[in-house]
C-alpha cells in the first residue's frame, strides 16, 4: 500500500469515500458524521489537503483509504483536557476506507504504514484518537494496530456518549 500526503486531485475520491463511510454509519443508526451528509464535504475536506492534514491509501493507485491527521483542535482539547498533554501529538481523525474494501486487513495496513510516513514527515512523538466506545470492532483495530487505551470521556460535548481515548506513541529510528 502505497500512503501519501492527499492531492487536491484527490478531492473527488476523497468525498466520496467520506460520504460512503458516513452513509454506512446512518444505516447502523448512528447520526455520527451526520455533517457529511448534510453540507458539501469538499468544503471539509480542501482546507485540510491545503494544510497537508490529509492522508490517503492507494492500492493499484486507486485511493481506498483516508484520514485526517491534524494538530490539535477544540474537540480533542475538550476530550483529551484531563490527560497529559503533548504538544508533539497529532491527532487522528475520520479514518474512512472505500466502499467494497472493508473486511481486507486494508485500515490496519494503513494504520502501520501512516505510522511510519508520520514519523519520516511530521517528526511527532505521539498520535492521539477518539473513538465511540460502543463501536467494538474500531475499537479493536485500533488496538490491533498498536494504539494503547488511555481513558473515556463522557461529557456535554458528546451528548453524554461515551468515546474511548488512545494514543501511540511513534517509533523513530536512531
Amino acid at each position: 500500500m502505497n500512503i501519501r500526503l492527499a492531492k487536491q486531485s484527490d478531492l473527488q475520491s476523497l468525498n466520496q469515500i467520506l460520504v460512503q463511510a458516513a452513509e454506512r454509519i446512518a444505516r447502523m443508526g448512528s447520526s455520527q458524521w451526520r455533517e457529511l451528509l448534510l453540507s458539501d464535504v469538499e468544503t471539509i475536506i480542501l482546507p485540510r489537503i491545503l494544510k497537508q492534514h490529509v492522508y490517503v491509501g492507494e492500492l493499484d493507485n486507486k485511493v481506498v483509504i483516508m484520514a485526517f491527521v491534524m494538530p490539535e483542535e477544540e474537540w480533542d482539547k475538550s476530550l483529551w483536557y484531563q490527560f497529559k498533554s503533548s504538544n508533539e501529538a497529532l491527532y487522528l481523525h475520520k479514518l474512512a476506507i472505500k466502499q467494497g474494501y472493508e473486511g481486507q486487513g486494508i485500515a490496519q495496513s494503513f494504520l502501520n504504514g501512516l505510522e511510519s510516513e508520520l514519523v519520516i514527515s511530521a517528526k511527532i512523538s505521539v498520535l492521539r484518537l477518539d473513538c465511540m466506545k460502543e463501536k467494538t470492532s474500531l475499537n479493536a483495530l485500533y488496538q490491533r494496530a498498536g494504539f494503547n487505551y488511555v481513558g473515556t470521556y463522557q461529557g456535554e460535548i458528546t451528548n453524554n456518549t461515551e468515546f474511548n481515548l488512545y494514543e501511540k506513541s511513534m517509533k523513530t529510528s536512531c
